[in-house]
C-alpha cells in the first residue's frame, strides 16, 4: 500500500504510534509492578504471621522447658533421697545380720555390755583403692574362762566373721570376767 501522506503527518502518525505503544508498555509494567507490590505486601503478612507464630510456640517450649527442668531437678532430689535411704537401709540391714550372727554364736551363760559397729569403706591412695572390711568391737560379762574360751572358738570357727581378736587381758581372772574383743566382718553382710 502507498502513503500519500505528508512526510510531516508520517511523522505524527509515528509518534502516536511510538506515544502508544509507551502508553501500553508503560500501564502494563504499572500492573505488573502494582502486582508485584501485592504479592510482595502479601509474602510479608504471612511471613509475620509466620513469625509470631513461631515466637508463640518458643515462648510455649520454654515455659514447658522450665517447668521440666524444674521436674527433671525434683525427680533427681526424689533419686538422691532415695538412694540416700536404700544406703541407710542397706547399713542397718548389714548390722542385722551381724548381730543375728552374733547372737547365734553367744552362749546362753554370757551376756553382752556393748556393741560398736564400723561399717566397710573405702580409701582412695594415689591410684590404688584400698577397702576396709567392717569392724566390731563388743564387750560382755562371762562367768567362767571355759565358757569364754568356748565362745571364742565358735566365733573363729563362725565364717562370717574373721580376724576375730582377744586381749590378753581377757583370760587373767578364772571367773566373772568382764570380756572385750574385735573383729573383722568377713563378707559384706
Amino acid at each position: 500500500m502507498i502513503n500519500l501522506l505528508p512526510p510531516i503527518y508520517r511523522q505524527k502518525l509515528k509518534e502516536k504510534r511510538r506515544f502508544r505503544l509507551v502508553f501500553v508498555l508503560s500501564v502494563a509494567l504499572g500492573i505488573g509492578l502494582i502486582s508485584l507490590s501485592i504479592f510482595l505486601m502479601l509474602i510479608q503478612v504471612t511471613l509475620a504471621g509466620e513469625l509470631i507464630s513461631q515466637e508463640t510456640e518458643i515462648s510455649s517450649f520454654e515455659e514447658r522447658s522450665a517447668k521440666e527442668d524444674s521436674t527433671l531437678a525434683e525427680i533427681r532430689n526424689w533419686n538422691s533421697k532415695l538412694r540416700n535411704i536404700e544406703k541407710f537401709k542397706e547399713e542397718n540391714q548389714s548390722v542385722k545380720k551381724v548381730l543375728d550372727s552374733l547372737a547365734s554364736s553367744l552362749p546362753p551363760e554370757l551376756y553382752l555390755f556393748s556393741f560398736s559397729y564400723t561399717p566397710a569403706f573405702e580409701t582412695q591412695k594415689k591410684e590404688e583403692v584400698l577397702r576396709s572390711p567392717a569392724t566390731i568391737a563388743v564387750t560382755g560379762k562371762a562367768q567362767t574362762r571355759e565358757q569364754l574360751l568356748l565362745f571364742k572358738d565358735t566365733l573363729q570357727t563362725n565364717s562370717f566373721f574373721a580376724d576375730v581378736v582377744f586381749p590378753p587381758s581377757n583370760w587373767v581372772s578364772p571367773t566373772d570376767i568382764t570380756f572385750s574383743f574385735q573383729a573383722h566382718i568377713s563378707q559384706s553382710p
